[in-house]
């Protein structure tokens, strides 16, 4: 069970976050717009474990779950589908690069889909809400053949 919930830290905290701008009052309101225009940070993340019985389901904050020096990293989604990755003040490990930029991410089906692809992971969730200081993203994961189903709500820094 502790690895199921560690992966889903894992694929949450790699999820999407973006940089600030500092003029989010005057964003263009189509979602991609919104997502590429400054950065995101992750502010909640809950899942939802479907054990099989006797257990059932459990629900773990993911978020509570993660250390600092990951939950302060912010995300930029690129023009060009590229991913930002910002370490944020306070990093894991002293080696690592402040800024990393790979992977890809797609909205898809009117906006409705969002796919990440960065370092391994491969993620395809829902768009509950974008907006211009929120990103709401639900999505289901399996580990062992058991589902979870997750929430993360990422805001502007």
């Amino acid at each position: 069970m502790k690895r199921v919930t560690i992966l889903l830290a894992l694929v949450v905290l790699l999820g999407a976050c973006k940089k600030k701008n500092d003029d989010n009052d005057n964003v263009s309101t189509g979602p991609s717009s919104i997502l590429k225009t400054g950065s995101w940070r992750l502010s909640a993340s809950t899942s939802v474990i479907e054990n099989p019985a006797p257990v059932g389901n459990q629900t773990v904050d993911l978020y509570a779950m993660a250390p600092a020096c990951e939950t302060d990293n912010t995300f930029k989604y690129n023009n060009d589908n590229s991913i930002t990755v910002d370490e944020g003040p306070t990093k894991c490990s002293a080696s690592d690069p402040q800024t990393e930029t790979g992977g890809t991410w797609t909205l898809s089906n009117n906006d409705t889909k969002f796919d990440l692809s960065y370092q391994g992971t491969n993620l395809s969730g829902d768009v509950v809400t974008i907006n211009n200081s929120t990103f709401v993203l639900k999505y289901v994961t399996y580990f062992g053949g058991v589902k979870s189903t997750t929430t993360s709500i990422y805001v502007r820094p």
